[in-house]
C-alpha cells in the first residue's frame, strides 16, 4: 500500500514518519510479557559477515523527493510514455480561473478571472474534433532533398542565428531601397542618422510586412538576450525566469507589434489577465508584493500560439513584398492620367517629341544623329520669337527642317491662344481660376 502526502518543507527527508498516515494511538501503549513464554530456543544463529541487501546503498539522494513528487504529479506530468503532451499544450493555471475568484481581490483581478473563463468557455464551445491528417514528417522530407542538411545546435545558438539572419534580411531590404540614412542596430531599432527631408521620409516608408517582422525579431532578441546573460553567469535561474515572465507579460510596452496587426491586442490583454491571476496567487501572505514572479509558461504559450497563427499571414505579406521588390508593381495596364498641374508641360513634351520624330525620320542616313540637340534649341528659339512677335529666320538651315519647326510653332501657337481665350473667358465670367493661370494672363 502506497501512501503519499506532498511536503511543503524542502528540508524534510524523502522518507519520513507522518502521523497523518500512521497515527500512534494512546491505547495499548503498555504491554506486559510473561517471562516464561517464548523460551523455546532452536539454536539458530546468523552466520558472521551476513549483511542486509543494499546495505551500502543510500536510502535516498538529493533528487529522490523531487522524483517521488513527479511520480505523483497530476496528469500529464507523471507520464513518460503513452499519449504524452508537449509542454506548450499544458495549461498550468487553467484550474485556477475555473474556481471562484476570492471577493477580496481588486476589481481588475476579478475582471481578469472572468475574461479568462469566458475565453476558455468559447474555445470549448467552438472546439471540433481534429481532422484525420496524413502524417508528413517535414524534417524527413526536407532531409531527402540535397539543399538541406542536419546539424545539432544549442537552443541559444539557434536563437542567435535567427536574430543574425533576421537582421541581415531587414538590412538587405533597407539597402535595396538605397536608404543609407537609416540605421538598423542589433536590437532592431530603426533610426535615421540625420534629419530627413520630406522626400527622404516618403522614400523610407516601409509596409506592415517589414515592420511586423522587425517587431517579432525584437521580441526574439529580448528572449535570447535573457538566456545569453544566464549562460554568461550574469544572472541566476530565478532572475532569468523573472525576466522571461516580464517580457511575455509586457510585449505591448517592449515592442510595437500591435501597430501593424491590431488583432494582437487580444494576446496582450490575455497576457495581462494571466499576470493578474498568477501574481495574486503567488504574492500572498508574508511575500506581499514580492520581488517578481518567474512563472512565465502560461504567457509563453499565448505568444507561441500567436506566432503559429501569424505564419500564414506573414508568408503572404512577405511573398507580396518580395514579388514587388523583384518584379515591380503591376499597374494592371491602366493608362496613367495626367494631373492638371502637369497638363501643359505634358502637351508641350508630346508636341516636341512628335516634331523630333519627324526630323530624325527626314534626315539622310549619313548625317550624324547628334544634331537633335541643335534642332531642339532652334525649336525653343522659334517659339520665343513668336511670343515676342519677332520674325524668326536662321540662315543656312535646310528648308525641310525649317518647315517642320514652323509647323510645330503654328500648332503650339494655336493651342496656346485657345487656352488663353478660354482662361480669359473664365475670368470674365467670374469662375474659380487658379492663381497661376491669372498670373499667366497678366503676363507675369
Amino acid at each position: 500500500m502506497v501512501m503519499y502526502i506532498k511536503t511543503e518543507d524542502p528540508d524534510i527527508p524523502a522518507f519520513c514518519y507522518d502521523p497523518l498516515i500512521h497515527p500512534i494511538l494512546s491505547t495499548n501503549t503498555k504491554k506486559t510479557y510473561d517471562d516464561d513464554e517464548g523460551e523455546e530456543d532452536d539454536g539458530f544463529v546468523l552466520p558472521k559477515g551476513l549483511e542486509p541487501f543494499l546495505n551500502d546503498t543510500q536510502l535516498y539522494t538529493d533528487t529522490t523527493a523531487a522524483g517521488i513528487s513527479l511520480l505523483f504529479a497530476p496528469r500529464p506530468f507523471n507520464m513518460r510514455s503513452g499519449r504524452t503532451r508537449r509542454a506548450e499544450d499544458t495549461p498550468l493555471v487553467s484550474e485556477w480561473y475555473k474556481e471562484h475568484c476570492p471577493p477580496s481581490y481588486p476589481v481588475k483581478v476579478r475582471v481578469s478571472y472572468q475574461k479568462l473563463l469566458k475565453s476558455f468557455v468559447l474555445n470549448e464551445l467552438h472546439h471540433r474534433p481534429p481532422k484525420a491528417h496524413k502524417k508528413t514528417q517535414l524534417f524527413g522530407s526536407l532531409k531527402a532533398t540535397k539543399i538541406f542538411q542536419t546539424t545539432e545546435l544549442d537552443w541559444v545558438e539557434a536563437g542567435l542565428q535567427v536574430c543574425k539572419q533576421g537582421y541581415n534580411m531587414l538590412n538587405l531590404l533597407i539597402h535595396r531601397k538605397n536608404l543609407n540614412y537609416l540605421h538598423l542596430d542589433y536590437n532592431f531599432n530603426l533610426k535615421p542618422v540625420k534629419t530627413l527631408t520630406t522626400k527622404e521620409r516618403k522614400k523610407s516608408r516601409f509596409g506592415n510586412a517589414f515592420h511586423l517582422c522587425l517587431e517579432i525579431l525584437r521580441l526574439t532578441k529580448l528572449v535570447v538576450d535573457a538566456h545569453v546573460q544566464f549562460r554568461l553567469g550574469n544572472v541566476d535561474a530565478f532572475q532569468l525566469a523573472d525576466g522571461l515572465h516580464y517580457i511575455f507579460s509586457h510585449v505591448g510596452q517592449l515592442t510595437g507589434m500591435y501597430r501593424y496587426k491590431y488583432r494582437l491586442m487580444r494576446q496582450i490583454r490575455m497576457s495581462k489577465d494571466l499576470k493578474h491571476l498568477i501574481y495574486y496567487r503567488f504574492n500572498t501572505g508574508p511575500v506581499g508584493r514580492g520581488p517578481g514572479c518567474g512563472f512565465w509558461a502560461p504567457m509563453w504559450r499565448v505568444w507561441l500560439f500567436f506566432l503559429r497563427g501569424i505564419v500564414p499571414l506573414l508568408e503572404r505579406w512577405l511573398g507580396n513584398l518580395l514579388a514587388r521588390q523583384f518584379e515591380g508593381r503591376h499597374s494592371k495596364g491602366v493608362a496613367k492620367t495626367v494631373t492638371k498641374q502637369r497638363f501643359e508641360s505634358h502637351f508641350d513634351l508630346e508636341l516636341r517629341a512628335a516634331v523630333m520624330h519627324d526630323v530624325l525620320d527626314a534626315m539622310p542616313e549619313g548625317i550624324e544623329q547628334n544634331k537633335a540637340k541643335a534642332i531642339l534649341q532652334h525649336l525653343s528659339e522659334a517659339w520665343r520669337c513668336w511670343k515676342a512677335n519677332i520674325p524668326w529666320k536662321v540662315p543656312g538651315l535646310p528648308v525641310l527642317i525649317e518647315n517642320m519647326i514652323l509647323r510645330y510653332v503654328k500648332s503650339k501657337a494655336d493651342w496656346w491662344t485657345n487656352v488663353a481665350h478660354y482662361n480669359r473667358e473664365h475670368i470674365r465670367r467670374g469662375a474659380t481660376v487658379d492663381k497661376t493661370v491669372c498670373l499667366k494672363i497678366l503676363g507675369d
